[in-house]
């Protein structure tokens, strides 16, 4: 499928426009073993590394966006706001000595800050270079509680939640505003100006953007309600497509997530140990009736066949994609069959799928 065709594809996702559910496969990668973290590679080995990744991508059943981008780990806004940043090959971390949200300084975007000088030089090279079959696009941006999150620690911050709210509310409001400034600076760098994407792979129209607000998972939804919310909506509102990726430990929070008017969507990772698929689809149903699209996501929670049947049969095809983990192409092949075929997609809507 051409980018083109992809741009159409999702469009149509985020009207509820679809004729069926899109499908995301997870498939075994068995090229050059690069590390996933770039912060130590040149720009001329993450140039090469994502060549190899689009060209075996794009030979999936997968219809999300091929993606070029610079990993620097989630912790990359966390870092560019002050946060001490670890790395190894896999990810990127923060420590915080802070024992209180009081020795805090309010984070400030700052374009000659060397980490974000280093990451620019390195996304210029990238965007220089020829990708005909992708999109160049953001690299991982959390939310603004997750910054903060990265600053404090997680236990400070889940302390002075109750301690010092006022506090809180305005290193938030700091954060917030750090993360639509780095946004402004990275989308002003893009090559296209119709969309964007990001690791996530989905293209977003206009002024788009994926953010992570893990930290829902340590808190309930009235938590979220008096604290995040506010500035989820703040970010959605400056936006023209957008939507909140949070672990399924953080679902109940849905309840006040969907109720941001701006927000186009959310993505729910179905993770181990987390609430059951029924419960999940139950609130991606939800989503859909507030005119929210959904991402189902199973990344390292692998579906078998009755259950990849339960989500089409649960799910509203007209604004959902549904990633799966695929052991070979042979099952990524079926999940395609599955998705694609007229049958299932006409049972699909009546909430009924053949055995």
């Amino acid at each position: 499928m051409l980018i083109s065709e992809k741009k159409k594809l999702h469009t149509k996702f985020w009207k509820g426009e679809l004729e069926r559910p899109m499908l995301g496969v997870f498939l075994p990668y068995s090229g050059p073993n690069y590390p996933a973290i770039d912060i130590d590679l040149p720009a001329k080995k993450i140039m090469e590394k994502n060549r190899r990744w689009i060209e075996f991508f794009n030979n999936t059943p997968d219809e999300r966006m091929p993606c070029v981008w610079i990993n620097y780990g989630p912790i990359f806004l966390g870092a560019l706001a002050g946060a001490k940043m670890e790395w190894d090959n896999d990810t990127s971390w923060s420590h915080s000595l802070a024992g209180s949200v009081d020795e805090l300084t309010p984070p400030l975007f700052d374009k000659n800050n060397g980490l974000w000088q280093d990451y620019i030089a390195k996304f210029i090279k990238i965007k220089n270079g020829h990708f005909p079959d992708a999109i160049i696009g953001l690299t991982d941006f959390i939310g603004p509680f997750d910054i903060l999150a990265a600053l404090a620690g997680n236990e400070v911050l889940c302390m002075d939640l109750m301690l010092k709210p006022e506090k809180i509310g305005g290193l938030a409001e700091k954060c917030t505003d750090l993360w639509l400034a780095c946004y402004n600076e990275h989308f002003e760098l893009l090559p296209q100006k119709d969309g964007t994407t990001d690791v996530f792979g989905l293209f977003c129209p206009g002024r788009g953007a994926r953010w992570s607000e893990d930290f829902t998972a340590l808190i309930g939804p009235d938590l979220y309600r008096d604290f995040v919310l506010s500035h989820d909506a703040r970010l959605a509102a400056n936006l023209d497509t957008s939507y909140i990726h949070i672990h399924s430990a953080g679902i109940k929070s849905l309840e006040h997530i969907l109720q941001i008017p701006q927000l186009s969507g959310v993505e729910i990772s179905n993770d181990p140990n987390g609430p059951c698929l029924e419960e999940i689809l139950n609130w991606a149903q939800e989503a859909c009736r507030h005119k929210k699209s959904v991402m189902l996501s199973n990344w390292k929670k692998r579906l078998e066949k009755k259950d990849v049947r339960l989500i089409l049969s649960q799910i509203d095809p007209s604004r959902t994609i549904v990633t799966l983990e695929a052991k070979d192409m042979k099952e990524a092949v079926l999940w395609r069959d599955m998705f694609q075929s007229k049958k299932d997609g006409l049972a699909s809507k009546k909430g009924i799928l053949p055995s």
